[in-house]
């Protein structure tokens, strides 16, 4: 590892780190213009955490490796959508990529993607480096944007996108699920509370068009009691 290459690495860490205190900054803060002032900060360090990653790869020299699609490897995921239909995974935010790009590929259907704090734009850019058709993706977003591909919802507003994901559902003639990531930014807007009861909702509704969700959390010590509350919700509880 050249210098260059292992200060890059040290700054990724510095930018996970941020987004993760910023995150439980927010959570604290009850003023709600400051609030937005500092998730304002916070999506930043978002878009500078990916620009690192995107460095990384130039100074690789070389393309990002497209892996060849390969049969479920997640024992957990069997039977998803057919024997149950919610399942809550918490994955630590080393692992996160592998995670999403892992469960996206192993079930291989059409998908709702629900992205709460970032871009649609590098999930895409993470999923066909793996591989994966992203035309069989819908990607709604909770961070404004002007691409009109993109459909924004308000992440104040979880009537709304309930509301969003009944009509993207019953469009959808072929098999589908929802992916929610993450289910923890939530909390930035709403209780515990608030977010039990639309997770509630959102999971009974699947049961009844008999698809499936999967809730993605990143692994914070200070969420457990949020984690817990969410996996009580779910048919399943995955930790990786």
């Amino acid at each position: 590892m050249n210098l260059i290459e292992e200060k890059l690495k040290k700054q990724l860490k510095i930018e996970q780190d941020s987004i993760s205190l910023y995150d439980n900054f927010i959570n604290n803060i009850a003023d709600k213009e400051i609030r937005n002032k500092i998730i304002k900060i916070r999506n930043d360090e978002v878009e500078h955490e990916q620009l690192v990653r995107d460095t990384l790869k130039l100074l690789d020299g070389q393309k990002p490796k497209i892996i060849e699609k390969k049969k479920s490897k997640l024992p957990f995921l069997n039977g998803f959508a057919d024997k149950f239909n919610s399942i809550f995974v918490v994955t630590g935010i080393d692992k996160y990529p592998n995670t999403v790009t892992n469960i996206i590929n192993d079930l291989g259907i059409d998908c709702i993607y629900i992205s709460f704090n970032k871009l649609p734009k590098y999930t895409k850019a993470l999923l066909k480096d793996h591989g994966i058709n992203v035309d069989k993706i819908k990607f709604v977003t909770c961070v404004k944007s002007q691409n009109k591909e993109y459909t924004f919802i308000d992440p104040e507003s979880l009537t709304d996108l309930a509301i969003l994901l009944e009509e993207l559902v019953e469009k959808v003639k072929d098999k589908i699920y929802i992916f929610v990531d993450t289910i923890s930014s939530f909390s930035i807007y709403h209780s515990t509370e608030i977010i039990s009861k639309f997770v509630s909702s959102i999971n009974l509704k699947t049961e009844e068009h008999n698809i499936g969700v999967v809730w993605l959390a990143i692994s914070n010590e200070s969420e457990k009691g949020f984690d817990i509350k969410i996996s009580q919700l779910c048919d399943k509880r995955i930790e990786l």
